[in-house]
């Protein structure tokens, strides 16, 4: 019991220092790397599924509503570290609806565990979640070798940060295993051993990587941006991304980036809408261009779906289409 109550001590000054350390990304550093928004609610979720362990093992039970604030911190782990790395390695990503759908599950299962709390499938449930987690990581962890960092002190941060959470959900992945309480408690020891790793390693060096926005574009880059926009059109290829341009013309897709904003002054996507959007009314004003529907010339002007093409034409010319043609044919009436 004595050994218990360390273990639960060690652990809870590992919460309380998952707590600093998210206040610390969210409100200090964040304005400096938005990415870090994310991170810091990776951390903010860990602290809370640790604290659900330490009342768990000390206490030898759990309220419900402990049990389902446990799982949506344990759920939203993966989702939040997933949109920190994209968010790291695509500086103008911007949360948006359709991000929600990664946080269904935490959301869900955190109202099963309230629901069915006393019951053995509460640890079918966290047992689920944790797997989960293993694939988010695993995602990442995919997004994270493929990408073209800018500097290597951002790729080995990142690297650092991937080994850190697999280390913590391995700790969770040992909590399930085990099956004794003291063995549990060993787990979260783990858990807390790798959020002290973190938190040294933010307060030696903070991951703003400021110097990113820094970096000038050079000539021949931009000169393969604008030629892959202006002569080749790109844009009209169906599923195109920054990534696969930088296949395509062997640059780094963070120049590639940075280039599309001093040409157009635009993010990489915004550009894409914008340049489908101008071939769909050059299309549609050639006479020979009148009979085909709205539908055929937006797929071939490049966009993917008809739902993508009317919200991009009506954010780049405030009209719908079809009041765009009646403006169009009363001026050539």
């Amino acid at each position: 019991m004595v050994e218990i109550g360390l273990l639960g001590v060690f652990a809870g000054i590992s919460v309380a220092t998952a707590f600093f350390l998210s206040f610390h990304l969210i409100g200090q550093l964040r304005h400096k790397n938005p990415a870090l928004l994310w991170l810091g609610l990776t951390v903010l979720a860990i602290g809370f599924r640790v604290a659900k362990s330490i009342v768990f093992f000390i206490m030898n039970s759990m309220w419900p509503v402990g049990l389902s604030i446990g799982f949506f911190a344990l759920a939203s782990i993966g989702p939040c570290y997933l949109l920190y790395i994209r968010s790291s390695q695509d500086k103008s990503l911007k949360f948006r609806y359709k991000h929600l759908k990664h946080f269904v599950l935490p959301a869900a299962g955190a109202i099963a565990c309230f629901i069915v709390t006393p019951h053995p499938l509460e640890t079918t449930f966290y047992q689920i979640a944790t797997g989960v987690l293993g694939l988010y990581i695993a995602i990442a962890y995919f997004l994270h070798r493929k990408h073209a960092y800018p500097s290597t002190d951002e790729k080995q941060w990142n690297q650092q940060t991937f080994i850190l959470l697999f280390g913590i959900w391995f700790s969770f992945v040992l909590q399930h295993v085990t099956g004794t309480m003291i063995y549990y408690a060993y787990g979260s020891m783990i858990a807390a051993l790798f959020i002290f790793n973190l938190f040294g390693r933010i307060l030696k060096q903070a991951p703003v990587f400021a110097k990113q926005t820094q970096l000038s574009v050079p000539d021949d880059v931009l000169e393969k941006v604008r030629e892959s926009f202006e002569r080749e059109h790109i844009y009209l290829s169906v599923g195109m991304s920054v990534n696969l341009l930088a296949g395509q013309i062997e640059v780094p897709a963070y120049q590639i980036t940075k280039a599309v904003k001093v040409l157009y002054g635009k993010t990489f996507p915004e550009a894409l809408s914008f340049f489908r959007v101008e071939n769909f009314k050059a299309r549609i004003a050639k006479q020979e261009h009148q009979n085909l529907t709205i539908e055929y010339l937006a797929e071939s002007s490049g966009f993917k779906t008809t739902s993508s093409f009317y919200n991009a034409f009506k954010k780049e010319t405030g009209l719908t289409p079809t009041a765009y043609l009646d403006s169009i044919s009363l001026k050539s009436a």
